[in-house]
């Protein structure tokens, strides 16, 4: 297993930003190249649209929520696709089941249940590889492969332990987060096999120095680390054309990282952080108690320091890639930033309900997230995307 050096430097150009530049001409992004023909984007104003007037319209086309006592019941989705027929997929969860819905909504087939068996699962995360579903459950460290019908064609072992996103390639490769090895393993690591199970390569994405968490608990017992909130770091998702899309949230600048491992894009955009009061960090601390009921509230407050909450907010929460390249920066819980593939700053989108909890697909002009209704319900909704011309 070989674990490539070249996102050491990678993650140097993150930090290093941009630097200062004159202002482009209104909607026109500047561009230069840097050594080793990495090209580097900067975009002061958005090249697409401004001003609330959108040139992309994103319209609610679909309510998933099932019949409530039925097995096409929604509960608790972990993980959700969109595939090249327009049906959406859901790993649902309490109890473990994988769904398939038709473009009208309505259930297809329940794929796989809850188990150890073939095609059983834990925990899931899926996505679509060509015709192909792959679903990996962290919690078994084993990975499943399904057709477009639903029928379960065979499973791998794979990672332990990440309960995130997977990705797929255009090789009919999959990538799957886990441990680092070795000297590596201040980081995360994303291995990346065929659909037979046979691991083709590893990548390793470093931490950031500045990392930092909270440890909550006893060693001895029961100890959890968290991440202190608006603290930045690199964030890595997939790309669906190979390789990876990392961003610094400290600094706003992303880069496409090839699946050979070389840098082909750093892009992102001018930004103003916004501060974050103490009155703010007070009421983060208070609504992040009640969501850990495993440890006592005195426990908590020893481990949860105001002070150690940044005084800015980062530039972003969340990363995406959809299906056509474009990606899609969220910088609050309903406001995106969209890139096109080439790195320009298209403008901002505003999504509503949230896409924030992070369960989401991006998919070809289509985009599917949970969110909860009024009576706390979990319902998957999808989106049209028209990408319309300026």
């Amino acid at each position: 297993m070989t674990i490539p050096s070249y996102l050491r430097s990678v993650t140097v150009a993150l930090v290093a930003g941009c630097g200062n530049a004159e202002a482009p001409a209104l909607g026109t992004p500047t561009s230069d190249t840097l050594a080793g023909g990495i090209v580097r984007v900067r975009n002061d104003v958005p090249m697409g649209w401004r001003n609330g007037s959108a040139a992309w319209q994103v319209t609610e086309e679909l309510r998933i929520s099932g019949d409530e006592g039925t097995e096409s019941e929604i509960i608790n989705p972990q993980s959700l696709a969109l595939d090249a027929s327009g049906r959406v997929w859901v790993a649902d969860q309490s109890p473990a089941r994988l769904k398939l819905y038709g473009r009208d909504g309505r259930l297809v087939r329940v794929v796989a249940r809850e188990g150890e068996g073939p095609g059983e699962f834990r925990v899931g995360f899926i996505v679509p590889a060509g015709t192909y579903l792959v679903l990996h459950d962290p919690q078994q460290s084993r990975t499943s492969v399904f057709d477009s019908a639903g029928t379960f064609l065979r499973s791998f072992p794979s990672q332990c332990c990440y309960h995130m996103a997977i990705g797929a390639d255009p090789e009919g490769g999959v990538l799957i987060a886990g441990m680092a090895a070795g000297e590596e393993r201040r980081g995360q690591a994303w291995y990346r096999y065929s659909l037979e199970g046979k691991l083709l390569d590893t990548t390793f994405v470093p931490r950031l120095t500045e990392d930092k968490f909270w440890t909550v608990g006893d060693p001895k017992r029961m100890m959890m680390n968290l991440a202190i909130p608006f603290t930045p770091r690199i964030e890595a998702v997939s790309h669906p054309a190979g390789g990876f899309l990392l961003g610094h949230s400290g600094t706003y600048q992303l880069a496409r990282i090839r699946q050979a491992g070389d840098t082909a894009l750093l892009f992102g955009r001018s930004w103003t952080p916004q501060p974050v009061t103490d009155q703010d960090r007070r009421d983060i601390i208070e609504r992040m108690i009640p969501t850990f009921d495993q440890f006592d509230e005195a426990t908590l407050r020893r481990a949860f320091h105001a002070e150690d909450i940044p005084a800015v907010r980062p530039a972003f929460s969340s990363l995406w890639v959809d299906q056509e390249g474009y990606s899609w920066v969220l910088r609050d819980s309903v406001e995106f930033d969209v890139f096109d593939p080439a790195g320009g700053w298209l403008g901002e989108l505003i999504i509503s309900p949230s896409l924030s909890t992070g369960t989401a697909f991006f998919g070809r002009a289509r985009i599917t997230s949970s969110v909860e209704q009024s009576d706390g319900r979990p319902v998957v909704v999808v989106w049209r995307v028209d990408k319309l011309q300026r």
